[in-house]
């Protein structure tokens, strides 16, 4: 798993994982928009599988600097009314 990162309001972390045939893919862990947490964490699945683990890692940051910088990730996110907000004073 990477290091927490954060472009435009968007908090996301890639993992890679084995698919068994010894190839592997990656996934991009959506945690929180606009500094809402999202519960739950939101996995975005890479299509393409690598012989190595390094080239899966660099194919799921590719597409999740892609899905940000284009705007296509909010149609793969929860309605913003829909994120389970924490309680705070001013919201109880």
């Amino acid at each position: 798993m990477t290091a927490k990162h954060q472009i435009k309001g968007y908090e996301y972390q890639v993992c890679v994982y084995s698919t068994g045939a010894g190839l592997y893919s990656g996934v991009i862990l959506v945690t929180s928009r606009n500094g809402v947490t999202l519960s739950p964490i939101i996995e975005i699945p890479t299509l393409a599988h690598f012989r190595a683990e390094r080239a899966a890692q660099i194919e799921a940051d590719a597409l999740a600097l892609e899905l940000i910088h284009t705007g296509a990730i909010d149609a793969l996110l929860p309605l913003e009314d829909t994120i389970l907000r924490p309680v705070t004073s001013t919201n109880a």
